[in-house]
């Protein structure tokens, strides 16, 4: 929401702004302090009255959904929720093996064979069962959420949707 001269430019007017949902500065570049200024009028002008026009490029972005990673799924998870450093924390400790075996395959494709070696992977550590149950409570609710946003088939998804917060009905819905 400013304008500034860079000399020694093709384009040295530059009106620049920050984007309201990412966060991100943005910029325009033109010939004439004139022109910038018009520019920097008509963002003023969107951010107050015509915000939708900024989440466009956001929207782009997340449309291209089709093989989401399990990763990218937990990225997404944790900026949707906006959760504490704390929790934050808590909750990367949590998906850390989950991450590590299935991170980097489409969320669309774990089936139950995946999520019974996590649950193995999870029995073998030396940590109480319930941090085990806690741990998948937390892997649950990334899957359950990746299928409310619509990144998993949906046959899949109803059984997602379903979910009891007992680690044997985790199994239960990824029987075919």
């Amino acid at each position: 929401m400013a304008v500034r001269y860079r000399p020694e430019r093709k384009a040295p007017w530059q009106c620049y702004w920050n984007n309201p949902y990412t966060g991100k500065r943005e910029s325009a570049s033109f010939e004439t302090q004139e022109e910038a200024l018009k520019e920097d009028s008509l963002i003023k002008h969107r951010l107050r009255f015509d915000r939708e026009f900024f989440r466009k490029e956001d929207a782009e972005g997340e449309n291209n959904n089709a093989e989401i990673t399990l990763e990218a799924a937990y990225l997404l998870y944790l900026k949707s929720k906006q959760f504490s450093k704390k929790a934050v924390s808590w909750q990367l400790d949590c998906m850390k093996l989950p991450l590590q075996q299935l991170g980097q395959m489409p969320v669309a494709e774990i089936e139950r064979g995946h999520i019974q070696s996590i649950m193995d992977a999870m029995g073998k550590m030396p940590v109480k069962s319930a941090t085990v149950r806690d741990r998948l409570s937390v892997f649950r609710s990334v899957l359950r959420w990746a299928a409310e946003q619509g990144f998993t088939k949906n046959s899949c998804r109803q059984r997602l949707t379903n979910w009891r917060p007992c680690c044997k009905s985790l199994l239960i819905i990824f029987s075919a």
